[in-house]
């Protein structure tokens, strides 16, 4: 634990687990808070387009994230405590599926996608459990096929601590 922050002479004691930086509302920004986004249970596997879980096969590729459940136009919350960066879409070249990305209390890089932000929320300090939007429709990009039902609709979190990629499910509870 460091002893104080950068650009922050009185947070020494604000650096203990459980207190928040001076001038941030009371929102935690020194240790890591989690919580479910939506309430819902890790996606399991759909036959068309695999399983929610992190480390499930994505063809040549292993899933960076975990996939919990949700419902179109549910309240999305922040899984953890601390600054919403950006924006952030997962796929390049599709920008009707949105997401943020934000910056956790001891700097790890969260990405939420699939969910529409609340306006405004780009830019603020959030605890975890804040709403920080609504959940998308992915069933529009990926319907049902081969008589197999579409997707789950879900919310994906992706979580890096540096260049590690951690799984989800060992945070949230």
């Amino acid at each position: 634990m460091q002893d104080g922050l950068p650009g922050c002479p009185d947070c020494s004691a604000a650096a203990a687990p459980g207190n928040s930086v001076p001038g941030t509302g009371g929102v935690n920004l020194v240790q890591d808070k989690w919580k479910n986004p939506t309430g819902g249970k890790v996606r399991g596997c759909d036959t068309e387009y695999g399983c929610g879980n992190y480390g499930a096969s994505r063809g040549s590729r292993k899933h960076d994230g975990s996939d919990y459940e949700s419902v179109p136009g549910q309240e999305i919350v922040s899984p953890v405590n601390g600054e919403i960066i950006r924006g952030s879409n997962p796929y390049k070249n599709d920008p009707s599926y949105n997401g943020v990305f934000i910056r956790s209390a001891e700097g790890k890089s969260v990405w939420v996608w699939y969910l529409s932000p609340d306006k405004g929320i780009i830019g603020s300090k959030v605890q975890e459990g804040d709403r920080i939007g609504t959940a998308q429709d992915l069933t529009t990009k990926y319907p049902a096929k081969n008589g197999n039902p579409a997707i789950t609709n879900h919310i994906h979190v992706r979580i890096k601590d540096g260049k590690t990629s951690l799984n989800p499910e060992n945070l949230i509870p």
